[in-house]
């Protein structure tokens, strides 16, 4: 099953900003610089009896009992649900994937349970996926279908793979062709399209014919010979509504998220191009200026790198935005303390951003940081997850416990 984990020994997969080498301080952001770090919180304090954990969703955070069995905490830290599951997933939907081992078959079988541990959809499918949308995939014998809350089979797909809603659709391809599904099994959005991508924010980025022959150059021709099919690339909403085109010169948009997306334009003679920001309209927030493409927004919060000007990219910033374009700091990558950043997770979440950075003495470890480039806490962590529903999973550097960590931006102990 897909899920994302931290336990202790564990290798864990994360999605990492590679930066850049070793840094000098910049007279820019000072907020780095000061050293009055608050002191961690926890849910629950940092152990090992309890691994592998997983983020909490619905209130709700599967937790691990000797790595055998599974059951569920909630967000006093109390056990909600007894650790009686070989496998699960997190809940969705007010529903969470549970698997037990077959006593025939030794396999493993799933079923879905409410927030209270009881047993919704009774144990009998061979793999099984999140609810979205009320809607679930799971296979039998072989095939999968949609499931609705009380198990009841809605619709088998066109094609016969585990795939999520999202923002009510499924994506589908029937023929070579794209288009969207509803939760009923409808088409709602026909199968017209070259290439399409999943809904997010209410919007999809679709490619389709343009009914245009381009030469070589890629410049409009008529009856020319040695010519190939234009394609266009348009933004649609969950009705199939063309939103926009690409501007002009834009070749490339971004999923979006917080209702902000990143584009790539070429300069005129195609030469190169730059970053930029725009909105679920097609209005430009930002225009196309940065050599590194913008991180997704979250709770209103986007950044970028900024590379400096020297080879080694001493002088290079990580700059946080709103979503009106406007910079709201500035950050170097070295502190008065010497602390160097060095990678950190893809975007802001719940207003902190995880961050790995080296000390003086080159250890290497984790923290947080706020939008102005405020470290929260000392470098402590071996591991650090974003926030969810108010806390984080952390790792311990000085004895490899873990632990759920209060967001420093509502702790109010």
């Amino acid at each position: 099953m897909d899920r994302t984990t931290i336990s202790f020994g564990q290798t864990i997969r994360r999605v990492l900003i590679i930066l850049m080498g070793v840094f000098t301080t910049l007279q820019t952001t000072r907020a780095q610089d000061s050293v009055a770090y608050q002191t961690p919180h926890y849910l629950i304090a940092p152990q090992r009896e309890m691994s592998p954990f997983s983020n909490f969703s619905e209130g709700l955070a599967r937790y691990g009992k000797n790595y055998n069995t599974f059951g569920y905490i909630n967000t006093d830290g109390a056990v909600a649900i007894t650790a009686e599951f070989y496998d699960a997933g997190d809940f969705h939907d007010g529903r969470a994937w549970v698997a037990k081992r077959d006593t025939v078959t030794g396999n493993l079988v799933y079923g879905f349970i409410d927030k209270k541990g009881n047993l919704r959809v009774d144990y009998r499918y061979e793999d099984a996926g999140d609810f979205a949308s009320e809607r679930a995939p799971v296979k039998i014998n072989g095939e999968w279908h949609y499931i609705d809350k009380k198990g009841k089979v809605v619709f088998k797909p066109i094609q016969n793979r585990k795939h999520r809603f999202y923002n009510g659709l499924v994506l589908q391809e029937k023929n070579g062709k794209y288009g969207y599904l509803d939760k009923n099994g409808a088409v709602r959005i026909p199968f017209i399209y070259e290439e399409a991508r999943d809904f997010a924010d209410g919007r999809a980025i679709v490619e389709k014919e343009s009914g245009v022959l381009r030469n070589q150059k890629n410049t409009p021709q008529k009856n020319a010979l040695n010519t190939q099919r234009g394609y266009q690339y348009l933004v649609i909403d969950t009705l199939g509504t063309e939103v926009f085109n690409f501007p002009k010169h834009v070749i490339r948009i971004s999923d979006f998220s917080d209702g902000i997306a990143s584009f790539y334009k070429m300069q005129d003679d195609n030469s190169t191009g730059q970053w930029g920001l725009l909105d679920k309209d097609g209005h430009v927030v930002m225009e196309a200026q940065f050599s590194n493409q913008p991180f997704a927004f979250s709770d209103g919060i986007g950044m970028v790198q900024i590379d400096g000007k020297r080879p080694d990219n001493r002088d290079a910033l990580l700059v946080t935005l709103n979503q009106e374009g406007q910079i709201i700091a500035k950050i170097p990558f070295t502190n008065t303390q010497g602390y160097r950043l060095y990678t950190s997770a893809a975007r802001f979440q719940e207003g902190m951003l995880a961050v790995r950075m080296i000390d003086v003495q080159g250890n290497d470890l984790w923290t947080y940081m706020d939008k102005n480039g405020q470290l929260r806490f000392d470098l402590q962590f071996s591991h650090a997850r974003n926030f969810y529903e108010g806390f984080a999973i952390v790792v311990l550097a000085e004895n490899g416990k873990i632990g759920f960590l209060k967001n420093p931006l509502e702790d109010k102990d």
